[in-house]
């Protein structure tokens, strides 16, 4: 008599708590890493809305697109880890747009790319969530603790 193992069961990506294994369990443990570094600093530098601070928000976000977008994608869900790349360096986009628009007392511009920040941020949180980062997740400001 022959045993059948079902074949479902079998590398299904997983691991036994539930999160991504695998190649996405690995490059969401990899991204993690970069979100925690990048959104401690972010934090630390503040949410002021002065060009100084625009400034140093823009090079930070830059340089975690950069990290972010080097790591390799997994084949999985790639779309949400692409999307997730695409909106921190577009944070960077909206931070430098800020820093440009005070440099030259452009209130209304500053307030437009400010605006876009929020909105990259609390985009990015949905969509870290949905692909199962952990600390990425952070991103829109708020740790995970702060559902409560």
């Amino acid at each position: 008599m022959a045993v059948l193992i079902p074949v479902a069961l079998v590398g299904c990506g997983s691991s036994s708590d539930g999160k991504p294994g695998g190649a996405k369990g690995a490059y969401i443990e990899q991204s993690d890493v970069i979100c925690a570094d990048v959104i401690t600093k972010s934090n630390s530098i503040g949410n002021a809305k002065d060009q100084a601070t625009a400034q140093q928000q823009a090079d930070l976000w830059n340089d975690a697109f950069k990290q972010l977008d080097a790591l390799q994608e997994p084949q999985e869900s790639v779309e949400l880890a692409r999307q997730f790349v695409t909106d921190t360096d577009n944070l960077h986009m909206s931070y430098l747009a800020a820093a440009a628009a005070l440099q030259f007392n452009d209130q209304t511009k500053a307030n437009k790319a400010f605006s876009d920040v929020d909105t990259i941020r609390q985009r990015a949180a949905k969509t870290a969530d949905e692909y199962g980062y952990t600390d990425c997740v952070g991103i829109n400001g708020e740790s995970v603790e702060d559902d409560n």
